[in-house]
């Protein structure tokens, strides 16, 4: 297997960030309506990888069929499929992160049987564009919604996506959980039919949730110190700590539900609020960034798009170790093979994501926006 970049950065390099990537808190509402795909006849997974390797079997896909990628990635997403033996290709993009349609027809040969669209940072990008030309040339297609869960299903006349993927985690305050869709009930393979967790795992959960799990830690610690050193020596010995085999993807994972809390988040939540505040707040970054002497904005807000992130590029990937350095928990993706496609591998060090989500208050905001633009100044009133 091709090894992947290691990452330039780790979360270890920097102090430990007081503005979270994601929203820690649930704000709660019964019956909430919500514009997601995913609620009306969406499958709970573990995570977003369980969910794309679920949807390719279930699409009948096999090791020696050819699948076609984006450049620009998460080795999250691509993983599955390297399990599963597929032939993975990988399609460029144009500096948008918009579809090169001519370099993507150029890969497609005999064994391509399917391709994946993402929706990066929460936005379409011309999607519509790239479904069709998948479906001109026969292809099975994978809506990558990782960013995207309150995406609406796309429908063109009478094409829509074969499956479609998101992750919880990153649009609730949950530790885990994804979601896949097929096109039709009657997949081409028996999908793999996911069985709940443990019920001391999903106790443990809640008292993670509510803050109990750090202090029963503690407490443990100091009650049992030689037990615990004993079982770590005993467990090493045994050889219970092996190196997975990739990174991110656990094909156990494809057997075992998200926990029970996750769902009931998900099913509570005030979607009509987290989508209003969302968009909101990246307007708010937007009108105080546009203008930065740091970077720019990648992207302006869409109709109808409820963002992941705020992406903003920078002029100086030096700026990322600052950024993060002053507490506010930025990602960027470093992790994609090489390409000579130089608007891209520009984003491997520059393109940073920015927290946008329901979760920040309006003096988070305001230190994020003045971090950035290195100012001493108030935005948010």
């Amino acid at each position: 297997m091709r090894e992947f970049p290691l990452p330039l950065a780790n979360a270890s390099d920097y102090p430990k960030a007081n503005i979270l990537a994601t929203a820690h808190k649930h704000k709660f509402k019964l019956n909430s309506a919500t514009p997601s795909q995913f609620i009306a006849d969406g499958v709970y997974t573990k995570n977003g990888r369980a969910a794309i390797a679920t949807v390719a079997k279930s699409l009948g896909l096999k090791a020696g069929d050819g699948i076609l990628l984006p450049e620009y990635f998460c080795p999250a997403m691509v993983e599955p499929f390297l399990w599963l033996g597929l032939e993975v290709k990988f399609y460029q993009l144009h500096s948008t992160l918009e579809l090169n349609q001519t370099h993507f027809e150029e890969q497609i040969t005999a064994n391509v049987k399917a391709c994946l669209f993402v929706r990066y940072f929460g936005f379409s990008l011309d999607l519509n564009k790239s479904l069709l030309l998948a479906k001109k040339h026969g292809l099975l297609t994978i809506e990558d919604c990782a960013h995207s869960f309150f995406s609406k299903k796309t429908m063109l006349n009478t094409e829509v996506f074969d499956a479609s993927i998101c992750s919880l985690n990153k649009f609730f305050p949950c530790t885990d959980g994804g979601m896949y869709r097929l096109r039709t009930t009657q997949s081409l393979t028996s999908p793999i039919e996911p069985c709940n967790r443990d019920y001391k795992e999903e106790i443990k959960n809640i008292f993670n949730f509510i803050g109990l799990d750090l202090l029963l830690s503690k407490i443990k610690k100091l009650l049992l110190p030689s037990v615990n050193q004993t079982a770590a020596i005993v467990a090493s010995e045994e050889g219970e700590f092996k190196k997975p085999i990739y990174r991110y993807f656990n094909p156990n994972d494809m057997k075992r539900c998200c926990f029970k809390l996750t769902q009931c988040l998900v099913n509570t939540s005030n979607y009509q609020e987290i989508c209003k505040i969302r968009v909101n707040n990246f307007k708010l970054l937007y009108q105080a960034l546009k203008n930065s002497s740091t970077g720019q904005p990648f992207i302006k807000i869409e109709q109808d798009t409820v963002p992941y992130v705020f992406p903003f590029l920078l002029n100086n990937s030096e700026d990322f170790h600052y950024i993060r350095s002053q507490g506010i928990q930025i990602l960027r993706w470093e992790e994609f093979y090489p390409t000579n496609n130089h608007y891209i591998e520009r984003y491997r060090t520059r393109l940073i994501q920015i927290p946008c989500h329901q979760g920040l208050t309006k003096q988070e905001i305001n230190k994020i926006i003045l971090i950035i633009n290195k100012e001493n100044t108030s935005y948010v009133k």
